[in-house]
C-alpha cells in the first residue's frame, strides 16, 4: 500500500513523500488496522519489473486491507493514475476510505469527485457492483482501469462474458485498459498515450477523451511543482516536464511544491 500514518509527523503520508523527503528513519503504522508497517524503497525486481515505493505489513499481520491482493502491476497502475490526476489540477488522495470500501485513488476538483479503481486481476462481479453502489450513494463517480495483462483484444467478445470485465465495461459503456510500460490507454475505439487524455464527467459517467493535460497547468493556483517532482511526473505520465507552468501563490520569492511540500527559490 502507498499510505501510512507517520508517528513522527503525526499525519498521513504517502510512500512517495517518504522517498522524496528521505524520512527513512520515521515510524509508520497502517491507517486501517494500526499495525506497524515498514517502508520499501523503489527498486527493480528481476531487473525488468519496477516496484513502486510502498509500505508493507509484517507477515503475522491480520489486517484485512493488507490481505487484499496487490501485485506490483496494481501498485504501478495506482502510481501512474495518481500522477496523471494530479497534473489535471485534482486534489488527489491515495487509498481513500469511503464507507466500507477503499478507493485506490480518490480525486476531487470543483464539484467533481472521482474514485479510480485499478484492476490487475479478476474479481467477483458482485464486488464491482457493490463498490459502484457505494460510490454513487456518496456522489462519487467511479472510473475503472484494467491492466493490459488481463486483455487480449482478439478475444474481446469472449472477454466480455467474464463477469467482472462485463461489469466494468457496463459502468462506462467502454473498457479502459492501461499498459504500464508504454503508459498507453487502449479502448474499443482508440489507443492513446495517457498524457494525451483528460477526464470528462457527464451524467455520472467518466470518459477519457483526447486533450492535453498541459492546459490544466496554466492557472498558478492549480499546480506548482518543484523541478525534482516534475521529473517524477514526466516519468509517470510521459509529459515533458519542462513545459509545465510551475508557479504557486507563495510570496517572498519562494515557491511551494504542491506535490511534496518542498520550498524552493526560482532561478531567474
Amino acid at each position: 500500500m502507498f499510505t501510512a500514518l507517520d508517528l513522527d509527523l503525526n499525519k498521513k503520508v504517502t510512500s512517495f513523500d517518504v522517498e522524496r523527503q528521505k524520512w527513512f528513519d520515521h515510524r509508520f503504522i497502517c491507517p486501517f488496522c494500526g499495525d506497524l508497517v515498514s517502508f520499501v524503497s523503489r527498486h527493480y525486481r528481476k531487473e525488468t519489473v519496477m516496484v513502486s515505493p510502498h509500505f508493507r505489513h509484517k507477515p503475522e499481520s491480520k489486517c484485512t486491507y493488507a490481505f487484499e491482493p496487490e501485485t506490483h502491476e496494481h501498485m504501478r497502475m495506482k502510481e501512474i493514475m495518481y500522477a496523471w490526476l494530479l497534473v489535471q489540477g485534482f486534489d488527489v488522495d491515495l487509498e481513500h476510505k469511503v464507507d466500507k470500501v477503499v478507493a485506490d485513488v480518490y480525486a476531487v476538483k470543483d464539484d467533481i469527485k472521482v474514485a479510480v479503481e485499478v484492476q490487475a486481476s479478476y474479481v467477483q462481479a458482485e464486488r464491482i457492483v457493490y463498490k459502484n453502489k457505494v460510490y454513487f450513494e456518496n456522489d462519487i463517480v467511479p472510473l475503472w482501469i484494467v491492466s493490459r495483462n488481463l486483455v487480449k483484444w482478439k478475444d474481446f467478445e469472449k472477454l466480455l462474458f467474464r463477469g467482472c470485465i462485463w461489469k466494468i465495461y457496463e459502468t462506462h459503456n467502454e473498457l479502459y485498459v492501461l499498459d504500464t510500460d508504454s503508459k498507453t490507454v487502449y479502448t474499443t475505439k482508440y489507443a492513446s498515450y495517457l498524457g494525451d487524455l483528460i477526464i470528462q464527467v457527464n451524467d455520472k459517467k467518466v470518459e477519457l477523451v483526447k486533450g492535453s493535460v498541459l492546459e490544466f497547468n496554466v492557472d498558478p493556483e492549480k499546480i506548482g511543482v518543484c523541478p525534482s517532482c516534475l521529473e517524477v511526473l514526466y516519468e509517470d505520465t510521459m509529459i515533458p516536464y519542462y513545459e509545465f507552468n510551475v508557479i504557486s501563490g507563495e510570496t517572498n520569492g519562494f515557491r511551494m511544491c504542491k506535490y511534496c511540500g518542498y520550498k524552493w527559490r526560482e532561478n531567474v
